[in-house]
């Protein structure tokens, strides 16, 4: 019920700042501990004061929980995200997994189990409810590095003679990666290669596994039926 032309005197308490607002109000006042906080409040009248009026406000601790979070990862790993310990008892998490796949996660806190399936750098956001007060978010990121590949382009032979050699081919090659072929029975060469001969002694898989240089690892294989070619006849009898 005071008047506009009035002068209004607040007094706050050691740590309270006035964030917004002026005169009659509303006023927004921010507090930089918990705690019971009177604030006291004085209208000048031109003159005439009226008594202190009082408020005390229950500022209670805002929560801080640290979310743990690898730096990096590649295309379709399984992250494991969790959170450290947090000053107050939470009773509510809000989380924004930045778009992952939860592949698993018990609710609230966690442990999850996220994956992203597409390279890019991607932020994951947790706001903790405690007591009703909710904490500044928390954020990180992780980048999402892509897969090498593995695609194995050519094959010489898919059917051939037991023991035969058979030329095999990637359809791209960055020698930046490591390239393995397997079985390495097969091979006798080295095998760190785009373009390799094997020696295929009996029907299987040839596979390749090729690996960034940020661990991110791929594969691919190729079906190579064997079958034997040859038979030798020794005659009983022959003539000089």
């Amino acid at each position: 019920n005071g008047k506009g032309s009035a002068t209004y005197n607040g007094t706050m308490p050691a740590g309270a700042q006035i964030a917004g607002g002026s005169g009659q109000g509303p006023v927004v006042i921010r507090f930089d501990s918990a705690g019971s906080r009177k604030v006291l409040l004085q209208v000048d009248n031109h003159g005439c004061k009226s008594p202190f009026a009082s408020y005390v406000v229950d500022v209670r601790q805002s929560p801080s929980v640290p979310i743990i979070l690898n730096r990096e990862a590649c295309q379709g790993q399984i992250v494991n995200l969790a959170v450290g310990t947090a000053n107050e008892t939470i009773d509510k998490y809000v989380w924004d997994f930045g778009g992952a796949t939860v592949v698993y996660g018990a609710i609230g806190p966690g442990p999850y189990g996220l994956r992203w399936n597409t390279q890019g750098s991607y932020v994951v956001k947790l706001t903790a409810v405690s007591n009703s007060c909710p904490s500044v978010p928390g954020m990180d990121t992780i980048y999402i590095h892509p897969l090498a590949d593995a695609q194995i382009q050519s094959v010489s032979r898919p059917h051939v003679c037991t023991g035969a050699s058979v030329h095999f081919g990637l359809e791209s090659y960055n020698p930046a990666y490591l390239y393995h072929w397997t079985p390495a029975s097969f091979f006798s060469s080295e095998t760190n290669q785009a373009e390799v001969y094997g020696f295929i002694g009996l029907s299987g898989y040839v596979r390749v596994t090729a690996t960034t240089e940020y661990g991110c690892t791929s594969a691919d294989s190729v079906l190579v039926s064997t079958h034997s070619c040859c038979t030798v006849h020794f005659p009983s009898a022959f003539t000089p």
